[in-house]
């Protein structure tokens, strides 16, 4: 049985309800149930404690969703469910961790679109194959996005924003690490405006969002769960 990855992507959607939640983690357990019926080893699935490998910092969107599925999946399974955090290197670490697992569906990996997509066609190195290396479970959350900026920031509209990027002002915005979602997308809008800003790449959401909350950057592109720090 080849590694499994939980897929978390991020794009333009309705906002995330416990009731929409509770759906995704049925999607993901109904996913597994063709597994609780093969054995490993003689034993039926799952045998033993299951990891979960997450390639950013605690308290981002993705930590946040692995450790709301280990929780249900550890009820629902009986076994304990360990999410263990793997930032840097574009993923590659906590794939690499994964890899290193055997591959007997106790070890899964919640990525989202640049780990386990555009990651292939920006690094010509990349130390793992996806499409080869990896089996989806299911696609399990679609989020939209939305910008932050520090509360004393002088930008409070991204009319603001736009004004002081083509200003010649020199912003710099905050983004989940090299490669991701953050940083190409504030890539593109940067062209879009025919500005040019600085890129401070973090280690995950939580600390994109210290990162706002202590002034060290304009802005960060995050989703939309970063709405909970955001001042009314």
């Amino acid at each position: 049985m080849p590694w499994m990855a939980a897929i978390a992507q991020s794009e333009v959607n309705p906002s995330v309800s416990e009731t929409t939640m509770s759906k995704l983690t049925s999607r993901l357990l109904a996913g597994m149930l063709g597994l609780s019926t093969i054995s490993a080893f003689g034993q039926t699935y799952p045998s033993k404690p299951i990891s979960f490998f997450v390639a950013y910092a605690p308290g981002g969107p993705t930590d946040t969703f692995a450790r709301y599925l280990g929780a249900v999946m550890s009820e629902t399974l009986r076994q304990p469910v360990v999410v263990d955090n793997k930032p840097g290197a574009a993923g590659q670490i906590a794939v690499g961790a994964l890899k290193a697992q055997p591959a007997d569906g106790h070890a899964m990996y919640l990525g989202d679109l640049p780990t386990l997509a555009t990651n292939v066609g920006l690094f010509p190195n990349l130390t793992y194959r996806p499409q080869k290396e990896l089996q989806a479970v299911t696609e399990f959350a679609v989020l939209p996005g939305m910008f932050v900026v520090p509360t004393s920031s002088p930008y409070q509209t991204m009319g603001d924003l736009i004004a002081a990027a083509k200003s010649g002002k020199e912003l710099t915005y905050a983004s989940h690490g090299i490669g991701s979602g953050a940083q190409l997308f504030s890539v593109l809008f940067a062209k879009s405006i025919g500005a040019t800003m600085v890129h401070v790449p973090y280690k995950g959401s939580a600390p994109g969002l210290q990162a706002i909350m202590s002034s060290e950057v304009d802005f960060f592109y995050d989703t939309v769960l970063a709405g909970q720090y955001v001042k009314a």
